[in-house]
């Protein structure tokens, strides 16, 4: 009688090891379905690359870009694409570079190869205005004349999202065929004038880190309402 207890107890064994096996096959499954659906699932990541307009440093010169005496807008669109990456990272998305410090020798050919051999889902240029009329003020968003649904998107809402982050003046969404980076780039493109360094009020609202973070989070949300 106890041998044969024994003998059922070994027999079922291995049947309550197989249940456990399959209960953790499950639920390992059931982790990595809600990975994927909640884009964390790093092949899925949508990947952008942000150009930081011009490039110039101290030691080396370059390409500053427009200059309203000690500020130069290579510095500030600089900072602006690093605040930007943060927030784009921290959304799930995949971000390169073209530039991370200040790279003199960039062309705009090399940051369009950056974004074409990386096969990035969308290329954002940023940079800030100038003009003779020092009372100029506002941001604007470019894109390319002639693009498809996608990239309307995209300018539209980035522009829309950007001005409900700074309360800056809205210039609207602009279309040309003469910018370098939106013409060779292969994916969705805009190019984001944040507002005016001629403007000496809005040059140093461009130089502070707050007012950098509050263009960065309009520009991540726009992005965010097309890709998701």
């Amino acid at each position: 009688m106890s041998a044969n207890i024994a003998t059922r107890k070994r027999r079922g064994a291995p049947s309550r090891l197989l249940w456990s096996r399959l209960i953790v096959c499950v639920i390992a499954a059931s982790s990595s379905t809600a990975n994927t659906a909640n884009g964390s699932d790093d092949e899925l990541a949508y990947k952008i690359v942000i150009d930081a307009g011009h490039g110039w440093a101290k030691d080396t010169g370059g390409d500053p870009g427009a200059v309203n005496g000690t500020y130069y807008e290579s510095v500030a669109t600089l900072a602006i694409a690093k605040k930007l990456k943060t927030r784009l990272v921290e959304n799930g998305y995949k971000v390169k570079m073209t530039r991370t410090a200040g790279e003199k020798d960039l062309t705009l050919a090399e940051r369009c190869k950056i974004a074409n051999d990386w096969g990035a889902d969308c290329f954002i240029s940023i940079h800030l205005n100038a003009a003779a009329n020092k009372d100029a003020k506002g941001a604007e968003t470019w894109r390319y004349a002639n693009v498809g649904t996608t990239t309307k998107r995209l300018a539209d809402n980035v522009q829309k999202q950007l001005i409900a982050a700074t309360g800056a003046v809205n210039r609207g969404v602009k279309t040309t065929t003469a910018f370098y980076v939106l013409k060779h780039t292969k994916m969705p493109a805009v190019l984001i004038e944040t507002g005016f360094i001629s403007n000496n009020a809005e040059c140093k609202k461009l130089h502070s880190a707050a007012y950098q973070n509050k263009i960065a989070e309009g520009i991540c949300k726009g992005v965010r309402a097309v890709l998701k």
